[in-house]
C-alpha cells in the first residue's frame, strides 16, 4: 500500500485527517473489545479535534481506566492542554503521528 502525504495539497483537502482519525479510533476500539478483563469495555470518543479510544470499567457507572489519544502534527504540542483536561488522570504515554 503506498504511503500518501496527507499534510499537503491535494490530499490535505480531498481526504482530511479527521476522517482517518475517526476510522482509526473506531477500528482500535473494535479490535480490542474482546481483549479486556471482565467489566471493562472500550469505546472511541470523537469530539471536535479530540480523537481517543477510552477503556472504561463499570463500577456502577463507567469509569475511565485508560485512554489512547490520536495526535496529529497540528495538535501534538498540546501537552499542557491534555493534562489540564484530565488533571487526576494517571500518567500516560503518547505516540505521535508523523
Amino acid at each position: 500500500m503506498p504511503l500518501h502525504d496527507h499534510f499537503h495539497l491535494p490530499l490535505s483537502v480531498q481526504r482530511p485527517w479527521k476522517g482517518y482519525y475517526a476510522a482509526w479510533s473506531t477500528t482500535i476500539a473494535f479490535f480490542n473489545r474482546g481483549t479486556l478483563p471482565a467489566k471493562h469495555f472500550v469505546m472511541p470518543l470523537l469530539q471536535a479535534d479530540l480523537f481517543e479510544v477510552q477503556v472504561l470499567r463499570n463500577f456502577g457507572g463507567p469509569q475511565l481506566r485508560a485512554a489512547i489519544e490520536l495526535i496529529s502534527a497540528s495538535n501534538k504540542d498540546r501537552t499542557a492542554a491534555r493534562r489540564s483536561s484530565r488533571p487526576n488522570a494517571p500518567a500516560t504515554s503518547t505516540a505521535v503521528c508523523p
